[in-house]
Order: structure tokens, then sequence, then C-alpha cells
């Protein structure tokens, strides 16, 4: 049999200093804990709480815990890595994480022993739809990024959810910031590949009904990202969210995505149009 050739997964969870996040993130990291620690993953934990009072670094075994002042809403995980790359792994596979998600139990510890056997190059979106900033990426890709939000300070919520989905550049603090979708238009759900999804448990979900957990007022609906295996919670823009793909709007390739492009309908409601599945190269070779 083959030797199966893995890289190791760093795991980025974006956070925030408030009693409710830093809660959140320590219940994530619990989770993936339990998922991952039994064998099989090379892993280690980049957790990072953006508006602290000062930079700040702790590790405990493979676990990560950073600090940094600025307040970039869920981006603070690309200040930290810019800011703490040199006790980064330089080659690796990144996820990168919100501090609110939380793990399916066995699909997502296999979708990480997927992961870990990919050759990565730049960034793959994990929702079908490219919705959010959670997906995967090679370290170069995060470095890149991260320097985009050198001398940012803060981020409003409003901006982030638009470099979330944004194909131009949002401007913060009179820079312009790319948003994700200008360095990719893959998706790692394989729901329009030739193989399809196998597994009814990877499939993206959106649910009808909406939570308020905890006491919140806001009302949240919870999104499955099925290729990373992980749940999200969302505020959807309306009271259901329901895509359709049919023909010509379910782009396999990259020429079928740009003839896409010019459909004044989709044009009309970018955020919401399927991407191009990604086929990942494998690893070939162990790191050096």
């Amino acid at each position: 049999m083959q030797r199966k050739f893995t890289r190791e997964l760093l795991i980025c969870i974006n956070s925030f200093n408030s009693s409710r996040y830093v809660k959140c993130a320590l219940e994530l990291i619990r989770q993936i804990q339990l998922e991952l620690n039994y064998g099989g993953v090379k892993f280690s934990i980049f957790c990072v709480f953006g508006g602290c009072s000062r930079y700040n670094f702790c590790r405990i075994d493979n676990l990560m815990f950073v600090s940094i002042p600025q307040n970039l809403s869920d981006h603070n995980v690309y200040a930290g890595i810019n800011f703490y790359q040199s006790i980064l792994p330089k080659i690796c596979n990144c996820v990168m994480l919100h501090d609110t998600c939380a793990v399916k139990k066995g699909c997502f510890r296999k979708m990480m022993m997927k992961i870990g056997r990919y050759d990565l190059r730049g960034w793959v979106f994990g929702h079908a739809l490219g919705l959010y900033n959670i997906g995967i990426c090679d370290m170069q890709f995060a470095l890149l990024n991260s320097t985009n939000w050198i001398g940012i300070t803060h981020l409003e919520k409003t901006d982030s959810i638009r470099l979330e989905h944004a194909r131009c550049k949002i401007t913060v603090q009179n820079k312009n910031i790319p948003g994700l979708r200008s360095y990719s238009n893959f998706t790692l759900q394989q729901a329009n590949a030739t193989t399809g999804v196998q597994d009814f448990k990877e499939l993206d979900f959106h649910s009808i009904v909406p939570i308020r957990e905890d006491g919140q007022t806001k009302t949240k609906h919870v999104v499955f990202i099925g290729s990373l295996g992980v749940y999200k919670f969302t505020h959807s823009p309306g009271p259901f969210l329901l895509p359709i793909w049919v023909n010509e709007f379910c782009p396999t390739t990259e020429e079928e995505f740009e003839v896409l492009s010019s459909n004044k309908h989709v044009q009309n409601n970018d955020w919401v149009r399927a991407l191009i599945p990604y086929l990942p190269p494998k690893i070939v070779r162990e790191d050096m």
C-alpha cells in the first residue's frame, strides 16, 4: 500500500477579549482536542484574542494563546499571525475558524485527516457559496493576507462582514483591504464536482429555524459547513436563505465561472453564487 504523506495542520481560532468569546474559544479548543488528540493528525492550535491591552503569548504543548491590542472583528487571527510568525511552522495547512464554531463529532476528525494530506496553494473557502472567512490556506497565503492588516487597529463589524463576501477592496482606516473572494473562487465543498458528495454528513446545511442562546437578545441561524465538519452561527440577511443551483448557475471549472460572472442575476446576488469545487493536489513527499 502506498504511504500517505501528511502535513501539519495549524488550526487558527479567531476570538476577542470578552468573557463570552473567551468561553466560546475555550470550548471549541476542548472539542478539537477531543477529536484529534488520540492520534492520526499532526496539528497545533493558534488562538488569537483581539482587543487586549498588549501583545502576549503563552504555549501549552501544541496549544498557543495569543493576545493582540488590535480589534479586527473576525480578522484578528491575521494580525496575530503577522506579529508571531517567527514561532509558527513555516510549512503547514492552516484551518481558519471562528470562536463561535462548534465541532461535529467524527466528521471534524475525518475532514482534518483529509486536509492534512493536501498540498495547499492559496485560499479555499469551506462553505459551498464562499460565505464567511472560514476555510483553509497554506502558511504563505496566511502571511500574505496578514500584511494587509499592518497599521490597522480597528475594524467595524459591518466592514468585517463586507470583507468576508467582497471581490473588491474595502477601505479601512485609509487602507484598501482586499476581500477573500478577490483571492479565490474555489470551495472545499464537492457538491458540483464530478464525484459529488459521498456522505450526507459532509453537505452544507442552513437552518430554517433560528436559535437564541444563553439569554441573548438576537436570534441566529445555524450553518453546517460539511467540508470542515463544523457548525457556525450566522445572521441571515433574510428570513431564510435558499440558493438555487440550476444548469449554468452551477460552475465546475474556471471557464464556467467566468461565464457565470457575466449573468446580471448573479451579479445582483453575488454573495450567494456557487463557487468552483477545489480539486486538491496531494502531498507527494514528506515535509522537511
